[in-house]
């Protein structure tokens, strides 16, 4: 399960374990940071299984 906590991040607590969630993701401007960079939290077990991707903006 993938939870986009682009809302929650800046307001509440996270614990993604007890979430239960295979991936978290949020963007860093809204945690006033700089746009165009952002948060992938993935499971342990599910990490080592994904091929690296390089990507880039626009």
């Amino acid at each position: 399960m993938l939870v986009d906590g682009a809302q929650a991040v800046m307001h509440h607590p996270v614990d993604v374990q007890a979430l239960g969630c295979d991936f978290y993701v949020f963007s860093a401007h809204k945690l006033y940071g700089p746009t165009g960079i952002g948060v992938l939290y993935a499971r342990s077990e599910l990490l080592q299984t994904m091929t690296p991707w390089e990507g880039a903006g626009r």
